[in-house]
């Protein structure tokens, strides 16, 4: 396997994950830290769903980066790792990331007047 391949698996994480961070940054709110994490069980469950995107993006892209040949080899797709269960598994996996970010003060104010489940008459 040539060293390209793992140089565009590289530079497709840096794209995705740089975008990640970038929305991450911009939809925070003003004055807080990017590094500022909910401590509750909602900023838990947010931490879960970004690793298990983390996780889903590279092995998605390790697994395309294996999967790239010359020849007459490159006429075969990928069908192996994440691509044997969704065609996409990057734009899966993007989604994913960017799903566990935090919605901010709004949110919370929101939950605590909107019930989670049975609406409540006014």
């Amino acid at each position: 396997m040539a060293p390209q391949f793992w140089i565009n698996a590289a530079l497709r994480s840096i794209i995705w994950l740089g975008a990640a961070v970038g929305l991450a940054y911009f939809k925070k709110p003003d004055g807080a830290s990017l590094l500022a994490i909910r401590t509750d069980a909602v900023g838990w469950l947010g931490i879960l769903i970004v690793l298990a995107g983390l996780a889903a993006h590279l092995w998605s892209s390790a697994t395309l980066a294996r999967g790239e040949r010359h020849g007459p080899a490159a006429s075969m797709p990928v069908m192996d790792g994440p691509v044997r269960y969704v065609r996409n598994p990057i734009y899966l996996a993007g989604i994913t990331l960017l799903l566990g970010g935090r919605f901010g003060s709004e949110y919370d104010e929101y939950c605590e007047r909107v019930p989670r489940w049975l609406p409540v008459p006014l």
